[in-house]
């Protein structure tokens, strides 16, 4: 399943787009404040429609999101972080990051499985052109594969922008697995120890503890700028 392209993140404003495909029908958006929250489960924020443009209650407010360019054959998703805020719950502010899941509708209206985490990062971040982004969590304890490949039940986040430069960060008793593809083998991050990974550019990222979930710390250089 896909995740929205990220496409900015102001002062009270995310901006998210989906390109529309022929099987899927709509989405519905859940989020939390951390990492590991959003891999256990999620609070829903919106529903929207295949083709649809999602502004929320004060982005029509104040006549944001409005435009006159063609938005044929995407799905845009327009919204205020505190629109969504609760006093106890688990929403973040404008101001941090937050963690994004997406349900696919099919034709018959039932929502398929959650996919990946989309980071979406607070408004400062992107201030610069080389800004670092620090992604904490816990990788689960799952087997793995008899290729190697990320198995499934993986923690699976997407970053807002690429990245070409990462510290990874495991500081437990059990080794951490990553991998930035699906369908290559994992890289071992043995117990209590860190590893640079230089000159790679992706977004995808794939994590797991073996013998036991695995506390970690990433440190990604994110590329803010189009690659192509």
């Amino acid at each position: 399943m896909a995740t929205p392209r990220f496409l900015s993140h102001s002062s009270h404003l995310v901006d998210l787009v989906f390109s529309n495909t022929a099987d899927v029908f709509g989405w519905r958006v859940s989020g939390e404040d951390t990492l590991n929250a959003a891999f256990a489960g999620t609070t829903t924020m919106f529903t929207l429609n295949r083709g649809d443009t999602y502004r929320s209650p004060s982005v029509r407010a104040r006549k944001l999101g409005l435009t006159t360019e063609s938005n044929r054959g995407l799905t845009r998703m327009i919204y205020d972080p505190e629109d969504f805020w609760v006093a106890g719950g688990q929403l973040p502010h404008d101001g941090q990051a937050a963690y994004l899941r997406f349900e696919e509708k099919n034709s018959a209206g039932v929502y398929r499985p959650l996919g990946a985490i989309l980071i979406v990062p607070p408004p400062a971040l992107f201030s610069n052109s080389r800004p670092i982004l620090t992604v904490s969590g816990t990788a689960p304890n799952i087997a793995a594969t008899a290729t190697g490949v990320p198995p499934a039940g993986a923690l699976y986040f997407v970053l807002p922008k690429a990245a070409d430069y990462a510290v990874v960060v495991n500081p437990g008793g059990n080794s951490m697995f990553i991998s930035f593809s699906s369908g290559l083998p994992e890289l071992e991050i043995p117990s209590s120890s860190s590893q640079q990974i230089i000159d790679g550019i992706s977004s995808e990222v794939w994590v797991r503890g073996e013998g036991g979930i695995c506390a970690f710390t990433l440190n990604f250089a994110l590329m803010n700028a189009t690659v192509y």
